[in-house]
């Protein structure tokens, strides 16, 4: 599942991993509350690594922040400026 803005949600790894799992909490119990006409907001990254949130937030004003899935965890990661 991706979305315009180019939300990462594939996946890279084996059938019945953590991150399937992640994924799969997240198309089944999430994704709908965050959809509006299609589309993901701006701030959600999808999967994205922690680097990645970094360089997406460098030139960015203090106080912005993304949201993105965790590949460790069921839930959300926070990355703020």
């Amino acid at each position: 599942m991706e979305n315009k803005l180019g939300v990462d949600l594939q996946m890279e790894t084996p059938e019945g991993g953590l991150k399937e799992l992640v994924l799969r909490w997240f198309t089944e119990t999430q994704a709908a509350l965050m959809l509006n006409n299609g589309n993901f907001p701006d701030w959600f990254q999808g999967f994205a690594a922690r680097k990645d949130a970094e360089d997406l937030l460098r030139d960015k004003a203090l106080g912005s922040f993304l949201i993105r899935l965790s590949d460790k965890a069921i839930g959300y990661i926070l990355s703020y400026k």
